[in-house]
């Protein structure tokens, strides 16, 4: 799945993993809203009474060597050529992710 490399199921949450080795990563738009509708719907599925979260967990995984580089703000939203978007529509997706 476009802009994440592995996701989890755990206790009804779904949970979101990108790995990189770069010390920043921006999260396409098109592939984040690709997983944020495949997420909501499998919450409509496990949720008691089909809830949908606000915010779903994206965690970055990287190497130990350039951790400390990594950047601890939220990461930005990116078009097809990688491109920093600040649209209303970029920042309205990126309102439902918690970035860690």
């Amino acid at each position: 799945m476009p802009a994440i490399d592995v996701f989890m199921l755990l206790h009804q949450v779904c949970i979101a993993f990108q790995m990189t080795v770069s010390t920043s990563h921006g999260l396409d738009i098109k592939g984040t809203k690709a997983f944020l509708r495949y997420f909501d719907s499998v919450s409509r599925e496990v949720s008691p009474g089909g809830a949908v979260p606000k915010q779903y967990a994206v965690y970055f995984a990287v190497p130990t060597d350039i951790y400390e580089k990594f950047s601890s703000d939220a990461l930005p939203m990116t078009g097809a050529s990688g491109a920093k978007l600040t649209t209303k529509k970029a920042l309205d997706t990126s309102l439902r992710l918690k970035q860690w």
